[in-house]
């Protein structure tokens, strides 16, 4: 399974927007809204400061969960690395 992205180093909300939707469980409901605000940032170069507002709260509380390794990504991956397999390498069910 793939790791998910390091938190950017960049500034640029393109760039912290793509990293959000990268992260984001898709069950989260601020998927669609990331992905929009992504689409904005990228048309226009940057976002609206209402947009960025929220767009601040978002990023604050993924990143939050990704120091954690609390994001739902993580724990899939976490638990498909630790289970337990068969001798050709295929997970075994209990």
């Amino acid at each position: 399974m793939s790791e998910l992205p390091d938190y950017p180093h960049s500034r640029r909300w393109r760039d912290l927007l793509h990293w959000a939707v990268q992260v984001m469980d898709g069950e989260d409901p601020d998927l669609s809204f990331a992905a929009s605000l992504l689409a904005y940032a990228i048309d226009r170069g940057g976002l609206t400061e209402k947009q960025a507002c929220y767009a601040d709260r978002m990023i604050t509380r993924l990143h939050g969960l990704w120091q954690r390794g609390e994001l739902v990504r993580q724990m899939q991956a976490e638990m498909q690395a630790t289970a337990p397999r068969d001798r050709a390498g295929k997970v075994v069910l209990q």
